[in-house]
């Protein structure tokens, strides 16, 4: 058995190995992880229904997840393993990728780097599509780069669908992997052969925008970037752009401390990237570049925080390729045993710190109330927290008063921890330990 066979056997290890604790934490509740969890179980169960998304968004993440509801026979069980086992198949992309620009070790390092950040760790149970569309962003960048060094057409296409996939999952995902074959194409401008591989993918991704702009192809998320761009040049908190996402952007505004790691590994690959040869110089100031601008601390603070997630991704290429830089094996192993061993408590401390928004006591007394009022009245949920929850049990449920159907009585839903909204509220007909329900005079 050769290094290479070995290198694959280790890295399926490590797939595994972490498939199986990242559902260990997933089934240690029976709930969904994150205000976004319930969302990807209302987005399925609307497909499984409906024949359609209820939100407008991406839909390919959605898909895939129905399909493993449909295969295990569960909506919850579909989503907690689909979901984890597509993005951690995107650790076979980074280790051949690396490997290809580097060596076994690199590659083997920058595998186990993906699978075990803090930063997947919070994305994989939480934003579930940001983090399935990984995987297509790293079979783009691998392909990408194997067209570059073999020239060879046929990569070069299957990166141009890989890009596809990538926009129709998570437009993030997607920006990052147009940004690093931009200047992948910057770098390459005087080989006329390396800027025709290049140029396949970056128009199918030029293509899909236009039609991102023009139609629900990507569910509007194009608009997030207009949203971005005029925060950043204006100053001023984002509203409506044109033609805004329906669903509400979350986050907030994050302290220097929370991209320190981010910003450090940016600057280290950048300064690393002085003495790297060739290809792997590369990747590796671009991946640092881009991780350096996502992470700038100026950055608006409820994009920052998404921002500084996508470290899950560029974190792995990076030190995945400084690690395969090193000529002593010996040395490459330690140095990657010393970055683990400086991830890991990052790695458990997220693992525990993530959590169901609702704990399983409310989640039932939620339960409880929501099938007892059934499809009697119309369900008005000002909380995205509680909406996403109660519309997994009733697609009917909305957000606010004027959405609900005229022809029904109205039934608001609150947390009872936190009752000031800006609705007034009508007579209580409800309240529990967590939960309040009032009753809203019948609408003409």
């Amino acid at each position: 058995m050769n290094l290479r066979d070995r290198g694959l056997i280790i890295v399926s290890v490590v797939v595994i190995l972490a498939f199986i604790l990242y559902e260990m934490k997933e089934f240690s509740t029976p709930l969904l992880y994150g205000i976004d969890g319930p969302y990807y179980y209302v987005q399925v169960n609307s497909i499984l229904r409906k024949g359609t998304l209820l939100y407008q968004d991406p839909p390919l993440a959605f898909y895939i997840l129905t399909g493993f509801s449909l295969l295990l026979g569960d909506i919850m069980t579909g989503i907690k393993v689909g979901s984890i086992l597509v993005t951690l198949l995107g650790a076979f992309a980074i280790y051949y990728l690396i490997r290809e620009m580097t060596n076994e070790i690199g590659g083997i390092a920058g595998s186990i780097f993906y699978v075990a950040n803090p930063w997947m760790v919070r994305m994989s149970m939480d934003l579930i599509k940001n983090a399935m569309g990984l995987t297509f962003l790293s079979f783009t960048l691998l392909f990408a780069y194997l067209s570059i060094k073999r020239r060879d057409f046929r990569f070069s296409l299957i990166s141009s669908l890989f890009i596809v996939l990538t926009g129709l999952t998570h437009v993030l995902d997607f920006g990052v992997a147009m940004a690093i074959l931009f200047l992948a194409f910057l770098f390459h401008i005087r080989d006329k052969e390396s800027l025709k591989m290049l140029s396949l993918p970056l128009i199918f991704a030029l293509a899909l925008l236009s039609l991102g702009f023009t139609t629900n192809i990507m569910g509007g998320d194009p608009y997030k970037g207009i949203a971005f761009l005029q925060e950043l040049v204006l100053r001023r908190p984002g509203g409506p752009v044109a033609k805004p996402p329906t669903k509400p952007m979350k986050g907030g505004q994050r302290g220097i401390l929370d991209i320190i790691y981010s910003i450090t590994i940016a600057l280290a690959g950048l300064i690393l990237s002085i003495r790297t040869s060739r290809p792997a110089k590369e990747f590796l100031l671009s991946s640092s570049l881009i991780l350096l601008a996502l992470a700038f601390p100026f950055n608006p603070g409820n994009f920052l925080w998404r921002f500084d997630l996508m470290t899950a991704v560029l974190a792995p290429l990076i030190l995945g390729i400084v690690i395969g830089e090193i000529r002593d094996p010996k040395i490459a192993v330690v140095v990657t045993l010393i970055i683990f061993g400086l991830l890991l408590p990052l790695v458990l401390s997220q693992s525990f710190a993530i959590r169901p928004s609702i704990s399983l006591e409310e989640y039932k007394e939620l339960e409880g109330l929501t099938y007892h009022l059934g499809d009697r009245y119309s369900l008005v949920v000002p909380s995205p927290k509680l909406l996403y929850w109660v519309q997994a049990m009733n697609l009917k449920a909305v957000r606010s008063p004027q959405e609900a159907n005229s022809s029904r009585i109205v039934v608001i839903i609150i947390d009872g921890n936190s009752p000031h909204i800006s609705i007034p509220l009508g007579r209580p007909i409800y309240r529990g330990k967590f939960i309040e329900a009032y009753l809203v005079a019948r609408r003409h």
